[in-house]
């Protein structure tokens, strides 16, 4: 019979590993979990077709992932290793413990260096005769497959047995051999956080199934705020670092897809649309706006031409959802667009035109050109007997109406025959907030469009400077003038 003293390897079949959820690395924590492998070494030596070795691993591995994402850590495992020779079970066979050191990172590689195996060799035959034997192994690597936040799997490879004494007891012979052949196996941990990210996962997970499903039909930027943006907020101050990642990730995504389905008619209704989607797509992720430029270039696009037509209560809506897109920063520039669309409207020769220019511009703030045009009617139409102010110019053949303000809100009286009103607030002479709409009364910021659900109180934000003036038209069935206040 031979004695054979030999040595170990890892060990046996193991489960599928679990797919990879995540492209986040494992964030810093105690990693505990479990590693097996197996393998067959076979000694080449001229007793009946040599000595073949199977070991076999079964382990635990404890690891620590510091905030860089290096781990460092320790294996243990009992191992059993049958030897076989001339087609039986040999005596030699051993049973017995390893131990090493882990290093590396668990989204790449770790490497199990020169573990040790505390062999008893002879464990085969109860009472026999044992050798105890240490072995120091080859490095053992241990491959990421895959990885999340909190856990991490994978493969082992290790390659070659040492140099072991093989004895033929029958013949006395010894010699020594290597052992050829690889080990392979499989390896996952589980953060000590697992449970709470799990649950936090699920969160993450719920929270961008319903946003995706409210972002999937036209959502108004205060409804935005109040079922996305908020919620949001809180989940993010919440959850930890490593689902950050994912929550950034979805943020851009949505907020590309708004940017990539916005309206493109001219419509108020159609340009609040298109607003509510570049300031939540603002919101959501800055660096994917710069379809807000192009937004406010068609909204004043659509101001030049209601002016041009003298659809004042468009010109006042386009104009509200400029400075609702763009904020308070717009104000000059949107001043100067109002300017220049009723400049160009002096070239009327007709009294009625002239008026409508005059009574326009004076509401919108252009004082300016509301005087050009009252000055240019006085050439076109025969002097009257007695000179007019300025104001009785405007207010000639409508009505005047008074206006009664308390805080930023202002009021006035139904006036006959109108079925709309365009109210504009200005600071320092220049827009500070303008409204179109159908009510006697309107507050700074008011957001709200007529017959478009969900409109109101959707984010202003300029602030009412402490002095506001208020101007107002009214307007009749086909968008006539019918009063000024």
């Amino acid at each position: 019979m031979r004695r054979l003293i030999l040595a170990l390897v890892l060990a046996v079949a193991v489960p599928a590993l679990p797919s990879v959820t995540s492209a986040d690395s494992p964030a810093a924590d105690t990693y505990t979990g479990t590693w097996q492998s197996s393998a067959h070494y076979h000694f080449d030596v001229p007793y009946c077709t040599g000595v073949d070795l199977d070991v076999t691993i079964q382990g635990t591995m404890t690891l620590v992932v510091d905030s860089h994402g290096q781990a460092t850590g320790s294996v243990s495992g009992t191992v059993g290793a049958p030897v076989t020779d001339c087609g039986g079970q040999d005596v030699s066979s051993g049973t017995g413990s390893i131990s090493g050191t882990l290093t590396g990172r668990l989204d790449s590689s770790l490497t199990l260096s020169a573990p040790v195996i505390d062999m008893h060799w002879g464990t085969y035959v109860g009472g026999g005769y044992t050798v105890e034997q240490f072995i120091t192994m080859p490095d053992y690597t241990f491959s990421a497959a895959g990885y999340d936040c909190v856990s991490a799997s994978g493969t082992i490879a290790e390659q070659g047995f040492p140099t072991e004494q093989i004895v033929d007891d029958g013949q006395g012979h010894m010699m020594s051999a290597p052992g050829t052949g690889t080990a392979d196996g499989q390896w996952s941990v589980h953060g000590a956080s697992a449970a709470a990210y799990s649950a936090q996962s699920a969160q993450v997970d719920q929270f961008i199934a319903q946003s995706n499903a409210l972002l999937a039909a036209p959502l108004s930027f205060a409804r935005a705020q109040s079922a996305i943006l908020a919620p949001l907020s809180a989940l993010q101050n919440s959850v930890g670092a490593c689902l950050q990642t994912r929550l950034t990730t979805w943020r851009t995504h949505a907020a590309s897809n708004l940017l990539a389905s916005l309206p493109t008619g001219s419509s108020p209704a159609e340009a609040r649309q298109a607003g509510d989607a570049v300031r939540l797509s603002d919101a959501l992720d800055p660096s994917v706006t710069a379809q807000g430029t192009i937004v406010a270039t068609r909204d004043g696009a659509a101001i030049d031409a209601a002016l041009t037509a003298g659809d004042w209560s468009k010109a006042a809506l386009m104009a509200r959802e400029i400075l609702l897109l763009e904020g308070e920063s717009e104000t000059t520039v949107l001043q100067g667009r109002l300017d220049a669309g009723l400049a160009s409207r002096l070239s009327a020769t007709t009294a009625g035109s002239l008026r409508k220019t005059a009574r326009a511009a004076y509401t919108f703030g252009d004082s300016a050109d509301a005087r050009a045009a009252v000055q240019r009617l006085v050439t076109i139409t025969p002097h009257p007997s007695r000179k007019r102010s300025f104001s009785a110019v405007l207010h000639a053949g409508i009505a005047s109406i008074q206006l009664s303000s308390s805080g930023d809100t202002v009021t006035w009286k139904s006036v006959s025959g109108a079925v709309r009103y365009v109210a504009v607030a200005l600071s320092g002479g220049a827009p500070a907030y303008v409204w179109s709409g159908s009510a006697l009364s309107v507050t700074f910021g008011d957001t709200s469009l007529d017959g478009v659900t969900g409109s109101a109180e959707d984010g202003w934000t300029i602030a009412a400077p402490a002095h506001l003036t208020w101007h107002v038209l009214a307007l009749g069935v086909r968008g006539q003038i019918v009063g000024i206040g």
